[in-house]
């Protein structure tokens, strides 16, 4: 849905979800692919057996839409959109693209592994994230090397310093860092019993 142009969903040049509708679309897929995911699971893990999950999340009642996380790739799509502006690219390739990444509630996993049925919930806790504070510069550096990756193969090695200094510079320029109403992302981690 995200990729169809008669979508209300349409994620028309950005790649992540910065609208309701859209997070709804990253919601279900993510529910689909951690069905599939314990399904896996449940075949290898003997019943009585443990299995540990830790995964990015957020925390329960915040606004997934405040998440800085969401925020710095929204950066890094407006990036992608200069450089295709900078005519290095076409701006179709920039809507064909959607960062596959979705920070779950922990009560939206809870009741994803309870709609599964091969897994029990033994414990489950919500780690924040340390209070240091990162500069712009290595989350920007984060983001390259967790992402690079599939930027590359989508778009190719070309515009790759380009995008990533671009979007550097957009990130230090935000001040999203020193910005509180963001809301960080925090790990969950599921202790599930087979």
């Amino acid at each position: 849905e995200v990729q169809d142009k008669n979508s209300p969903s349409w994620n028309k040049g950005r790649i992540f979800y910065e609208s309701k509708e859209v997070k709804n679309v990253y919601a279900a897929q993510f529910d689909k692919d951690i069905g599939s995911f314990l399904d896996a699971r449940a075949m290898e893990i003997v019943c009585g057996g443990f299995m540990a999950i830790i995964l990015p999340s957020i925390r329960e009642g915040a606004d997934p839409l405040k998440c800085s996380a969401n925020a710095v790739l929204h950066l890094l799509g407006s990036s992608l959109l200069d450089i295709a502006n900078m005519g290095l690219m076409d701006e179709a390739e920039v809507d064909s693209f959607n960062i596959p990444m979705y920070f779950p509630s922990p009560a939206e996993l809870e009741a994803v592994i309870e709609r599964n049925g091969c897994f029990e919930v033994e414990r489950v806790e919500q780690w924040a994230q340390p209070t240091s504070q990162v500069s712009a510069e290595q989350a920007a550096l984060m983001v390259r090397s967790t992402n690079e990756g599939i930027i590359r193969g989508h778009f190719g090695s070309e515009i790759i310093d380009d995008l990533f200094n671009l979007f550097t510079k957009k990130l230090i320029d935000s001040g999203l860092f020193s910005d509180s109403s963001y809301v960080l992302p925090s790990e969950l981690f599921v202790l599930l019993k087979r």
